[in-house]
């Protein structure tokens, strides 16, 4: 009889591969694009396998983080590497500033693009 957990396991598997790839479907129907659904497992598999080779969490492609770049208008991968940048300088130079900030103001910039993201007239 197989453990509980690896049940668990394939559930948190199951559920991180659809929302990963719901995420870049309304992306791509945003974008106008097409995606190619082999492609986009394959590639958060070798991140997952990657992460896993240098000690780091599980991938997975965040719906709330894919709805605010719509929301803002972002078109390319380079704002990522933005983001990346401008948060190692914030918590490098301001992180005492930064706890201060309640996390419901963090939460509500995160709820406002994901309704957004939403379509209310179809």
């Amino acid at each position: 009889m197989m453990p509980c957990h690896f049940f668990r396991s394939r559930e948190k598997l199951s559920l991180s591969v659809v929302s990963s790839f719901a995420s870049a479907k309304k992306c791509a129907l945003h974008g106008g694009y097409h995606i190619d659904s082999a492609k986009e497992m394959w590639a958060l598999g070798a991140a997952n396998v990657a992460a896993a080779a240098c000690g780091g969490v599980p991938v997975q492609v965040g719906l709330s983080r894919s709805a605010l770049a719509i929301t803002l208008g972002v078109r390319s991968q380079v704002a990522s590497l933005f983001a990346a940048g401008l948060i190692a300088v914030v918590l490098w130079g301001a992180a005492s500033l930064v706890e201060k900030v309640p996390l419901c103001a963090l939460s509500a910039v995160i709820a406002h693009a994901a309704v957004r993201l939403l379509e209310w007239g179809t």
